[in-house]
């Protein structure tokens, strides 16, 4: 399993969450990649915010998404490369 996220996700609650969870799921082939300054759906072309009542553990924010280009790249990339290395 990969899991891309970004440390600027704001429906994260702490954005080092995702990186303990190799660790908690220790049984679980598991590869987290953390997309320093990537906001939620990173590839989306246009700036956009929201307020989503689920966010940040139910207590609710404001999600901002930021498009950066490099950064959807890099995602596409990774993916990519993960699916190439467990399909061999």
């Amino acid at each position: 399993m990969l899991i891309i996220n970004g440390t600027q996700d704001d429906y994260d609650i702490d954005s080092k969450d995702c990186e303990k969870l190799p660790t908690i799921y220790a049984k679980v082939s598991l590869t987290v990649l953390m997309l320093e300054g990537a906001t939620h759906s990173l590839e989306f072309a246009q700036k956009n915010s929201f307020f989503d009542p689920r966010a940040k553990d139910g207590k609710g924010v404001t999600i901002q998404i930021r498009s950066k280009p490099e950064l959807s790249i890099r995602s596409r990339q990774s993916v990519a490369e993960f699916f190439k290395a467990q399909l061999k």
